[in-house]
């Protein structure tokens, strides 16, 4: 059974310094170690959205093909 008090009390309670510099160097710890697990995967990833013959990138499904005046960084497009 869970001490349901308890952790309610560890979620409320202001950590330290030294605790929260811990906690970020576990959880950094732990995103290097999944990044190292999927970089395998990348290339090939990388290789699929290429187009066929090139080097440059391919189109994203996220970007219209048809608008080229697409602002990527800002979200926004221009009006044709």
């Amino acid at each position: 059974m869970l001490n349901y008090g308890y952790l309610i009390y560890q979620a409320e309670r202001t950590k330290t310094q030294a605790e929260q510099r811990e906690t970020d160097a576990q959880l950094g710890q732990l995103s290097a170690a999944f990044a190292r697990l999927l970089r395998p995967l990348a290339k090939p990833a990388r290789a699929l959205r290429r187009q066929p013959g090139t080097d440059q990138p391919g189109l994203r499904p996220c970007m219209p093909a048809g608008n080229v005046s697409y602002l990527a960084g800002l979200g926004t497009r221009s009006s044709p």
